[in-house]
């Protein structure tokens, strides 16, 4: 049977920083972290990814801005409501 999907986890949300926390199969990862760059890639706003085994830990935040801005909500939630 195929993995389970990836479940996406917001995992603090701080004046300067909105954490996402991604946990899956080793395969359900690599396609998630694909699309979550895509995604990124499409809004020219590109998170901090840190990669350990099955579990993805997305960061956004407007370096430029020194805090959050529209632009980190807009990629967080096209990444939330992304499906396979």
């Amino acid at each position: 049977p195929p993995p389970p999907p990836p479940r996406f986890f917001f995992t603090q949300k701080t004046g300067y920083e909105l954490g996402v926390r991604l946990v899956g199969s080793e395969m359900c990862i690599r396609d998630s972290v694909n699309t979550v760059a895509e995604i990124a890639e499409e809004a020219q706003h590109h998170p901090d990814i840190s990669i350990s085994y099955t579990n993805v830990t997305l960061v956004l935040t407007t370096h430029s801005k020194g805090g959050l801005t529209e632009s980190d909500f807009e990629v967080a939630i096209r990444i939330d409501s992304y499906e396979d």
